[in-house]
Order: structure tokens, then C-alpha cells, then sequence
């Protein structure tokens, strides 16, 4: 033997002897486990029938309870011995025929400690063995400062140990979140941000009927002052002129000019009250056909011109002449513009002049309307296109309108496939853009 482990102990060995030297240690392993267990039947064939005897109580051949169990502890090993009775013999009286004997080490490693561990994952849990005397047989890895909740013993095939388990106590917020009052703790605050959802909502549909019924309001009243306005001056100069009280030729055709601007005017607010109705409906329906925008452009300013002129406004026009015939609803892109010079005349201020050029920019036909009066500042310019907006209180104080003539325009140009574009400074006026596609496009009927 040593003169083989001499051999197998060199440091460069060929593959056939290393082969050898593992089957070498594997016998050596073998051979010593063969040897402890032998010494383990030997130390217990000597010194257990005493210990044995001693604890199996003398009713070991009742039928009703064939099976006696016990451990015997012979040294530092641990038997755990299953006896079992068949019966009366036939010769003499009953006899003890045959037994079990377990070795209690490998029960506890390979065994009890897989299954403790499998069953109890958990790192704010442990469990300890204990023995009779109360030593520690077996514990978990970790070992908690929690508190026993569960002690139990082993039972039937099972030696006479105590099995306890402990579980870490669960911190104050923790135990809170995880306990019933946690659970009710939830279903307050799911209840409490319902509630909470729900009033917000509220709040803001009502606030948002409040402003739309107030809006509603104020067009209401500005329509109904809008409308009775031009009624009262044509009833008045219709009476002079009825009356034959009007001085002189000069008079009467002013008259007459009044007359025909409160007319155009009434016109013009009447269209926007009826398309502004159709657009909510969802039902207002254009008519493309070719036109001439030179000409539509033209009539349309000197139309305009002719109606302000007793008020002394200069309207001025550039158009090219080069200007292509495109595909557009003529009455619609008539009130848009006329809505926009509108607009224009009312904010001029003491300048009372407008401008109005068509040109063609890339694949576009431009028309812009500048004037030269208040002008929009830059945190108005995304809301003047909203219904019923007009540019503030003081603005809306001293000027007349609807404020629905921007939203028909914004309106109008998207039924075209079109843009409006605004450059405004305070103070220095604004200037209306509105960009028309001129390639012919597939549009039918809205």
C-alpha cells in the first residue's frame, strides 16, 4: 500500500496511471466508509441490547402496536432502532424476528436539512433540531432573533428530537402594509382617489359648462347688440330720408353710403351666425369650381372700399397679374377675406388703412391683409382663432364683433386644404396670411 501511494504521489504521471489514481481514491473513499460503518454495527451489536432493552417497554409483542421505535445513542453515534413483532412462534412464545436499524447522521444532513431548507426559503425565517438534553442537533444557515412561533416533536420513525421554528418580527411599516389594517389602509386611499378623480372631474366639466354658458352669454348679448346697432341707423336714416329732412344732395348720398354699409354689415354678421351654425353641425358643404382670383379679389376690395369710404378708410390693393385661376368655393373664400379686412378695419386704429396683396409664393397663392393698428401679442396669437374670443377686455369694450370671424376663416382655409399664418407686434399691427394650394386636388363636396 505505501509503496503504491509512492507511486501515485509523483508529479508527472502518464493518463493510464492517473486514471488508476482516481479509481485509486475512489477505493480509498470506499474502503473507508466501509470501515466506519463496520465499527458503527460492531459498537452497536456490543452495546445496544443493554440501552435497548431498557427503553422498549414490556407490551412490545401487543398486537395492536407491532412496531416499537427508539434512538440509542452509543458515543458520538445515534441508532435510531424500528423493532417489529410477528407474532407467537410455534415452539415457544413470542419472539422478536427482525428489526430496522438506521444510521441518524445520514437521516439529519442528506435528509431533514434538504427537506427543512425546501420547505422554509425564506431569510426572515429559521428553524432549529434540538435534542433530548436540549443541545443543538440542526439549525438553518441563518439563524433569526425573531420570535418562536411553532414547536413541535418528531413523531413515529423520528427520534426524540424537538423541532422549533422562529420568525423574524416584521418591522413597523412593514407589518403595517401587511396587515389587515394595511388592507383597509389601501381601500381608503383607492376610495379617497376615486373621490378625489371624480371631484376634479367634476369640477372642471362644470367650471367648462360655466365658461361655455358665459360665452354663450356674451354672444348672445354682442350679436343682439351687433344686429340692433346697424337696425337703429338704417330706421333713422331711413326716416330722414323718408321725411325729406336730409338738407342737401351731399347729405343724402352719405346717407345713402351709410345705408349701404349697415346693410353689408348685417349681411356679413348674419353668414357668419348661419355658417358658424353649420360648421357645429357638422354640415356646412362647399362648392369648388375654377376662378379667376384677380378678378374675385378685385370686385371683392372695391366693394369694401366703396362701403367705408365716408369713414375715411384707404383700403389699397396689389395683385399680380399673372395670378392662375385655382379651385376654390367662391362665397366661402369671399367671407373669409371680407371677415378678415372686417377685422382689419375695426383694430386699425388712427391709422385708417389696410392693405391687401395677392401674389403666388412657391405652390401657393398667397392673400394678406395688414393693418397698422393694435396688433395681437404673442401669447393671444393660438386663442384668436378660438370661438367667441376677442382679443380682451378693453379691446372688447370699444370694438364690435361676434368673435366668430376668425374661427370661420380658420375654418373655411382648412376646407380648402390651406394655412393661415399671423405676424403681429403690439402696437404696430397685423397681418393676416392665408396660404391656398394651387395644385388642382380631388376635392368633393363637405
Amino acid at each position: 500500500m505505501k509503496y503504491i501511494q509512492d507511486i501515485l504521489s509523483k508529479e508527472s504521471l502518464p493518463s493510464e496511471i492517473l486514471t488508476f489514481k482516481e479509481n485509486f481514491q475512489d477505493l480509498l473513499h470506499e474502503e473507508q466508509d466501509r470501515r466506519e460503518q463496520t465499527e458503527r454495527l460492531l459498537l452497536f451489536q456490543q452495546r445496544a441490547a443493554t440501552d435497548i432493552q431498557a427503553k422498549m417497554p414490556p407490551s412490545i409483542s401487543d398486537s395492536s402496536n407491532p412496531a416499537k421505535r427508539c434512538s440509542v445513542e452509543i458515543g458520538r453515534n445515534v441508532y435510531l432502532v424500528s423493532l417489529f413483532h410477528l407474532g407467537q412462534g410455534k415452539r415457544s412464545g413470542p419472539q422478536l424476528r427482525w428489526g430496522l436499524l438506521l444510521n441518524a447522521s445520514y437521516f439529519k444532513e442528506p435528509l431533514l436539512r434538504q427537506s427543512l431548507q425546501t420547505h422554509m426559503p425564506s431569510e426572515k425565517s429559521s428553524w432549529i433540531v434540538r435534542g433530548r438534553e436540549g443541545q443543538t442537533v440542526l439549525s438553518s444557515e441563518n439563524i433569526s432573533s425573531g420570535s418562536l412561533i411553532v414547536k413541535t416533536n418528531f413523531t413515529g420513525n423520528f427520534p426524540d428530537w424537538t423541532l422549533e421554528f422562529y420568525h423574524e418580527e416584521p418591522r413597523l411599516f412593514e407589518g403595517f402594509l401587511f396587515s389587515r389594517r394595511g388592507i383597509y389602509f389601501y381601500m381608503f386611499l383607492l376610495i379617497g382617489g376615486i373621490l378625489i378623480f371624480g371631484l376634479i372631474l367634476t369640477l372642471r366639466t362644470v367650471s367648462r359648462e360655466l365658461e361655455l354658458a358665459r360665452m354663450k352669454s356674451d354672444f348672445v348679448s354682442t350679436i343682439s347688440h351687433e344686429f340692433k346697432s346697424p337696425l337703429t341707423s338704417i330706421r333713422q336714416l331711413a326716416e330722414m330720408l323718408q321725411t325729406g329732412r336730409v338738407p342737401s344732395e351731399e347729405r343724402r348720398q352719405k346717407y345713402y353710403d351709410v345705408l349701404l354699409e349697415q346693410s353689408e354689415r348685417l349681411s356679413l354678421l348674419t353668414e357668419n351666425v348661419l355658417n358658424f351654425a353649420k360648421m357645429e353641425e357638422g354640415c356646412k358643404e362647399f362648392t369648388f369650381e375654377r376662378t379667376d382670383m384677380k378678378y374675385l379679389i378685385e370686385d371683392l376690395v372695391s366693394s369694401v372700399q366703396e362701403r367705408v369710404r365716408h369713414a375715411g378708410f384707404d383700403i389699397q390693393l396689389e395683385v399680380e397679374d399673372s395670378l392662375p385661376p385655382i379651385m376654390i368655393d367662391k362665397d366661402a373664400i369671399v367671407q373669409a377675406v371680407n371677415n378678415l379686412i372686417d377685422n382689419g378695419l375695426k383694430y386699425s386704429g388712427e391709422i385708417k388703412k389696410v392693405e391687401v396683396r395677392a401674389f403666388k409664393e412657391e405652390r401657393n397663392l398667397v392673400i394678406a391683409i395688414q393693418d397698422f393698428g393694435n396688433g395681437i401679442e404673442k401669447d393671444k396669437m393660438d386663442k384668436i382663432f378660438d370661438r367667441f374670443y376677442r382679443g380682451g377686455d378693453e379691446l372688447t369694450r370699444t370694438v364690435k364683433g361676434s368673435g366668430l370671424g376668425l374661427t370661420l376663416v380658420k375654418h373655411i382655409v382648412d376646407a380648402h386644404h390651406g394655412s393661415v399664418h399671423i405676424e403681429s407686434e403690439p402696437g404696430q399691427g397685423s397681418t393676416f396670411s392665408l396660404k391656398l394650394p394651387l395644385e388642382e386636388t380631388d376635392r368633393g363636396r363637405k
